[in-house]
C-alpha cells in the first residue's frame, strides 16, 4: 500500500489565498451591482421628476370656472372684506 505523495506547500494554493481571491471577486461584483443600481435609480428619479415633463398651463379646470361664475359669491359681486376697524383710545 502506498501513501499519497504530498506536494510542497508552495505548489498548492493556500486556503487563505483562495479565500482572499473569492472575497475580492465578491467585492468587485457587489461594487458593480451597487453602481448599476445607483445608475438605474438615478435614471428613474430623473424620468419621474415633475420638472422632466413640459409644464402644463396653470389654469383652473373648466368645471370650477363655470361653478364660480354661476355662483352669487363669485365673479366680484361681493366686495372684499374691509380692514379691521380703527383703534379707539377711549370711549365716553
Amino acid at each position: 500500500m502506498s501513501r499519497p505523495r504530498l506536494e510542497p506547500a508552495a505548489a498548492l494554493p493556500s486556503r487563505i489565498g483562495s479565500a482572499r481571491g473569492r472575497a475580492a471577486a465578491a467585492r468587485r461584483g457587489l461594487g458593480m451591482v451597487a453602481v448599476a443600481s445607483f445608475g438605474l435609480a438615478l435614471g428613474l428619479v430623473r424620468a419621474s421628476h415633475p420638472a422632466a415633463s413640459p409644464a402644463a398651463g396653470l389654469s383652473a379646470p373648466p368645471s370650477l370656472v363655470a361653478q364660480i361664475q354661476g355662483s352669487p359669491l363669485g365673479g366680484g359681486l361681493i366686495a372684499p372684506a374691509s380692514g379691521p376697524p380703527a383703534a379707539a383710545t377711549s370711549t365716553s
